[in-house]
């Protein structure tokens, strides 16, 4: 793999210091700021979009062992606020943007992975390149809005998670990973819309992606912080459609399911070392 050379060719090249690169035990504190967006998809139009102003904490908590071996566990929760545009849920005849809100979101995402360091064979300390894998689940919750929707993906994170020392004080880290769709979980309380029953649905399609590109420091106590850019983004295809639903103030019929969406999360994070 031509980023493998790279990384060796770059530790060959005379960089010593490995001070900012994670050793031992490891955990940190953090907080980000940035954007969400959450968009619906049906025929290729769009059916609804939120874009919002997202707030983070995040906390790391991890152990790199002597022979290369490496555990890795991350929480976050996140809160966003922003504009939901788009139409009623089972009202198809509404155009996109017919209906205009202010929403909250809540979401929260964890993983608990195991890694290798491939280039601890060959003796190097100053670069370090993971190939690490795991289990994840990420929860979304939309709020204030008279439609509960909850949403819930299992994921296996598959990634490539490298550390390249650049003094005794910084090290520049870069992670870049796929997420494997186990399945999905949704629910949507249409009974709030006075339908006769709520929607519940498992989701079979999807995948993630996610990069984050960032500096590791060691602060004054020897303990390394991290400021960085991470995006992650998720597609889900359509699920299931419910069966009929009755209004039970007009007794007309719906059936109604979750399109196919999108999630682009961008998020500057800074988490503290201790």
């Amino acid at each position: 793999m031509k980023i493998i050379k790279y990384l060796i060719i770059i530790a060959l090249c005379g960089i010593s210091h490995a001070e900012a690169i994670k050793n031992g035990f490891y955990k940190s504190l953090g907080a980000g700021i940035g954007y969400y967006n959450y968009t619906e998809y049906v025929d290729n139009s769009r059916l609804i979009s939120m874009d919002d102003v997202a707030i983070k904490l995040l906390g790391n908590l991890g152990y790199v062992y002597d022979n290369g071996f490496k555990l890795d566990s991350t929480l976050s929760a996140s809160a966003s606020y922003g504009l939901y545009r788009g139409s009623k849920l089972y009202d198809d005849t509404k155009e996109f943007g017919s209906v205009k809100a202010l929403v909250i979101n809540f979401y929260m995402d964890f993983e608990g992975k195991v890694g290798f360091n491939i280039l601890k064979p060959f003796g190097i300390d100053s670069v370090t390149l993971y190939m690490q894998s795991g289990i994840g689940y990420y929860f979304n919750k939309t709020d204030s809005f008279p439609i509960i929707r909850n949403q819930g993906y299992l994921y296996i994170p598959i990634e490539l998670d490298s550390e390249i020392s650049l003094s005794d004080k910084f090290a520049l880290r870069i992670v870049a990973g796929y997420n494997y769709f186990i399945l999905g979980n949704h629910y949507t309380s249409t009974t709030h819309v006075a339908l006769s029953d709520d929607y519940y649905v498992i989701q079979r399609r999807g995948y993630g992606v996610s990069l984050f590109v960032g500096l590791n420091m060691t602060n004054s106590s020897g303990n390394i912080s991290s400021l960085g850019i991470r995006w992650n983004h998720w597609w889900v295809g359509r699920a299931d459609t419910s069966g009929i639903l009755t209004n039970l103030i007009t007794n007309d019929r719906h059936i109604v399911f979750e399109p196919e969406n999108s999630s682009d999360i961008i998020m500057l994070e800074y988490s503290i070392g201790f």
